[in-house]
């Protein structure tokens, strides 16, 4: 009995001091925190970015859900798809077919690789496969997929 008190008071301080250290965020309007969960998920995309960020098939706000910049885009898989990018995300309801890029995904030859560009304020639009991102490294960073 007396090990598990001293194994539950240890476990209660070393989680006590980990959250001590957190920013106490309760006094934040709704707007402040959710500035504050934008700039946390770009942080959190670059920080994982040299090792690829997986992006699954979905619709992202640049700049919101992803951030802006040039990528090296490496498909998941051959599965065929569609990777739009529109201005903004009015654009893509009000005219679907008015997008800035368009690149069909899946071949018979296996994943496809391509240049991606994002800039502030674009819609992206990733149909029926997954995308990892990597930094755009140029010209000869796109000759073979890294995985």
């Amino acid at each position: 009995m007396k090990k598990l008190l001293c194994v539950l008071l240890v476990l209660f301080s070393l989680f006590s001091v980990s959250f001590a250290d957190l920013p106490d965020v309760s006094g934040l309007s709704k707007d402040e925190l959710l500035e504050l969960n934008v700039i946390i998920n770009n942080l959190l995309f670059e920080h994982a970015l040299p090792d690829g960020v997986l992006v699954p098939s979905g619709s992202y706000i640049v700049g919101v859900d992803i951030p802006a910049g040039d990528y090296r885009a490496d498909t998941v898989s051959d599965v065929g798809g569609i990777v739009r990018v529109y201005e903004s995300k009015e654009v893509s309801e009000n005219s679907p077919l008015s997008y800035i890029s368009e690149r069909y995904l899946g071949n018979m030859w296996g994943t496809l690789v391509f240049r991606l560009t994002l800039e502030e304020g674009n819609y992206l639009y990733i149909n029926s496969n997954s995308l990892k991102l990597y930094p755009y490294m140029g010209l000869l960073d796109m000759s073979v997929p890294k995985d």
